[in-house]
């Protein structure tokens, strides 16, 4: 409620003091992305994940979007 008033002393339109509020805890906890992604890169480098999973996670693509999106691997090795 003390949001709600707040955004009313900052004119917000459509703000409604009476209004039901819920709030639903998960059982998660709080996790630092930057760590995420680090552990990410780490499975992605030791082949425990795809890149199409890896993209599909991290740029908010489909699995299907990734495997298009993912540039063509060249298949020739110059030594």
């Amino acid at each position: 409620r003390c949001i709600i008033r707040l955004g009313q002393t900052a004119n917000v339109p459509g703000l409604v003091l009476e209004t039901d509020i819920t709030i639903d805890f998960d059982d998660s906890i709080i996790e630092d992305k930057a760590v995420d992604l680090d552990n990410d890169f780490r499975m992605l480098a030791a082949g425990v994940i795809g890149t199409d999973e890896f993209r599909a996670k991290w740029l908010g693509e489909t699995i299907e979007q990734a495997r298009e999106r993912l540039p063509e691997q060249k298949t020739d090795i110059i030594l």
